[in-house]
């Protein structure tokens, strides 16, 4: 669990310059391979560092993790727009990466300018972990784009309005931190399945087992989707049902009954979800609906899929589409996919006559 590490900050003084800059060749040499941009981190020493430590508005720190030095960052107010901050650079060694330790930083950091109620920052576009990384930090993407190096790289402008995010409902942020993410599809995602489906039948048992299935789009071969195992486990009429809810563990698992779900389900009304993480979602995320036994629609919805690769592609295009209206409305998207997986499921079921 990313919970674990312990991260702080450390002002930075002048004899931390050279390590800063060894973990900044280190954090950066991905993206200049990738970009080869003249202006890169990468291709900057510790007179860059120096510089920064000079400017008297300017803070650099060191990032640690459980007392490590993995990172640094460095921001100041902008001149002229008081209460505007801009975070100008953070980066972590790769083998800390993924851990949490960045979005941990940067709200540690934003600690450290208390008159700041507004914050900016900018990245390449295409990288879609740093994108996650500023969104579960709070900050929103404004639309604009700069370009650098000659227009080879495209910046994505993000900026952070402290007191919304201090006055933030518990609904408005986990709509934030839990967005609707599509991505390619993923070949180790049945193996993920496979490695749940063992792990539930050893949690559950036999006896109250009927069958669990892989289902929506991540069981269908080539098709984008969110990167979410949909598993359907289908449990014995017998099987009691407070006792099921207690073989899950807590944590990973989160148990969503009647009252806590939001939209309607099939009898036994109950839900888990696996890989919620309180600042994000973890790498394997899983949604466990709970059914008794019948011919359900998913099953057939996916074998349709497979079996009709236009219909698929169809599928991909509507879910590109939903995305930019509901990136941070998860009932609001699958409610508008609705439409289109009836209709793909009546076909698929009147093929079956």
């Amino acid at each position: 669990m990313n919970a674990q590490i312990n991260v702080t900050l450390q002002s930075a003084t002048a004899a931390h310059a050279a390590n800063l800059v060894a973990m900044q060749k280190e954090a950066f040499k991905r993206l200049y391979d990738q970009y080869h941009d003249a202006g890169s981190p990468y291709l900057r020493g510790t007179d860059e560092i120096m510089r920064w430590l000079e400017r008297p508005a300017c803070k650099v720190f060191l990032i640690l993790a459980d007392g490590e030095p993995v990172g640094g960052m460095a921001a100041w107010e902008q001149n002229g727009q008081p209460g505007t901050c801009y975070l100008a650079r953070i980066f972590i060694r790769p083998a800390w990466q993924n851990k949490g330790i960045a979005r941990r930083a940067i709200l540690l950091c934003e600690a450290q300018f208390p008159d700041a109620s507004r914050w900016t920052l900018d990245f390449p576009v295409d990288q879609i972990a740093n994108r996650r990384c500023y969104e579960k930090a709070g900050y929103l993407d404004t639309g604009e784009t700069r370009q650098q190096s000659g227009g080879r790289i495209t910046l994505a402008l993000f900026e952070k309005h402290v007191d919304n995010i201090r006055f933030e409902s518990e609904d408005a942020r986990r709509k934030r931190i839990y967005p609707v993410l599509i991505r390619p599809y993923n070949p180790a995602w049945p193996e993920w399945y496979a490695a749940e489906k063992a792990n539930l039948e050893r949690l559950i048992g036999p006896d109250d087992i009927h069958r669990i299935s892989h289902i929506g789009s991540t069981a269908v071969p080539g098709l984008s989707a969110k990167p979410t195992i949909d598993m359907l486990l289908e449990i014995n009429p017998g099987t009691d049902i407070g006792t099921l809810m207690a073989r899950f563990p807590v944590p990973p698992y989160i148990c969503l009954d009647e009252a806590a779900l939001t939209l309607p389900t099939p009898a036994p009304h109950l839900m888990f979800l696996k890989g919620y993480l309180p600042d994000g979602f973890a790498e394997q995320v899983y949604h466990i609906h709970v059914r008794y036994p019948g011919d359900w629609d998913e099953p057939v919805f996916r074998d349709y899929l497979i079996a009709h690769p236009e219909t698929a592609a169809e599928y991909a295009t509507l879910k590109a589409s939903l995305l930019q209206r509901f990136e941070h409305d998860r009932d609001g998207y699958t409610q508008a996919k609705t439409a289109f997986i009836r209709e793909a499921t009546a076909r698929a079921r009147q093929q079956m006559l």
